[in-house]
């Protein structure tokens, strides 16, 4: 039962219930997102950050969970992407380009330096460093031709990133 300021539920049940706790992921760059993450939240998200902002992130998430008296594991760090793969590092972006204006009216001139295109083996080694900074997880935001060729493309960053770093 939820009595909020948008709707209202009274005794749902969902089935299938989950065979294990769902996990809650924050997303955001603001410190409020950071607090979020770190009071209540079992992950992180990043998104549009540096290497050194989101290993601040990381520590301003650690320090909010400290301060909420969380105990246990740490709250898990990661990073989301925009993205397009093509062998033309150009096409890469302005198929990139266009997806982000498209989706969230955001011109790729104010996120480009967080915005990894070109090869997938270019994109993997754009996120590389992150992985090393602590990202456990990697959403990607695909831009590509097709439906297919999202998950073409994705899998061949996955395959990229697991020559780097091999299976964990």
């Amino acid at each position: 039962t939820f009595s909020g300021r948008h709707f209202q539920l009274d005794d749902v049940t969902l089935y299938p219930k989950p065979f294990r706790q769902v996990p809650l992921f924050i997303g955001g760059r603001s410190d409020a997102a950071l607090v979020r993450a770190g009071k209540y939240g079992d992950g992180y998200t990043g998104i549009w950050q540096s290497i050194p902002r989101f290993r601040e992130a990381g520590e301003k998430i650690a320090a909010a969970a400290e301060a909420a008296g969380r105990s246990g594991p740490s709250v898990e760090l990661g990073m989301q992407f925009w993205t397009s793969v093509n062998n033309d590092c150009a096409a890469a972006r302005d198929v990139v380009a266009r997806g982000m204006q498209s989706t969230s009216k955001l011109g790729v001139e104010k996120f480009e330096r967080h915005t990894p295109f070109g090869s997938a083996r270019e994109v993997a080694d754009y996120i590389a460093p992150y992985v090393e900074a602590g990202a456990r997880h990697i959403n990607l935001i695909p831009v590509q031709s097709s439906p297919d060729e999202v998950m073409e493309r994705g899998a061949e960053v996955r395959a990229e990133l697991r020559n780097l770093f091999g299976e964990r």
